[in-house]
């Protein structure tokens, strides 16, 4: 599962449910963390993944994170379904 290169970033959802990895191809893997199960690999950006934050848990709207890439781009993503906003 790490044919993706080597380990970029890592952060915890709000909820502490999931670990997301960014990679230096520019992927995103989402983690079980009670599991330790991949859940999804998701196509974020064209280059090295540099940067990734999650909603805060007490937040007013339904749960989120945002990647940036060195591609300069900022995504921001569903933590529910992990779609692109």
């Amino acid at each position: 599962l790490m044919q993706s290169g080597r380990p970029t970033m890592l952060v915890y959802t709000a909820c502490g449910s999931f670990m997301i990895c960014g990679f230096e191809s520019g992927m995103l893997q989402i983690w079980n963390t009670a599991s330790l199960t991949h859940v999804k690999t998701l196509s974020a950006h064209t280059e090295c993944v540099n940067g990734l934050a999650s909603s805060p848990k007490d937040a007013l709207y339904p749960p989120r994170f945002v990647s940036c890439g060195v591609d300069q781009t900022l995504r921001v993503w569903h933590s529910q379904g992990w779609i692109l906003e």
